[in-house]
């Protein structure tokens, strides 16, 4: 992981109100390969207090989770 500040704005547009309910007490892991981009960012969701995470995905170029049961519109801004 490298030693530049990462300051991540991770915005979640939700299409169903239970993910918005499951969502809004969950904790929001991000783990960045090597690189200063946002391209392969994997994104984690668990659940305040839990170690079992309920949604995984793997951003592309645009910042946007791919390949994963994440919500909808579920973006991460690498600045």
């Amino acid at each position: 992981m490298s030693s530049r500040v990462l300051i991540l704005f991770i915005f979640l547009f939700l299409v169903h109100s239970a993910c918005a309910e499951t969502i809004g007490t969950t904790r929001i892991h991000v783990t960045t390969p090597n690189g200063a981009d946002a391209t392969n960012l994997l994104v984690e969701l668990y659940p305040y207090g839990e170690s079992e995470r309920v949604f995984s995905g793997v951003t592309n170029s645009l910042g946007k989770v791919e390949q994963a049961n994440l919500p909808e519109g579920l973006y991460v801004l690498y600045l």
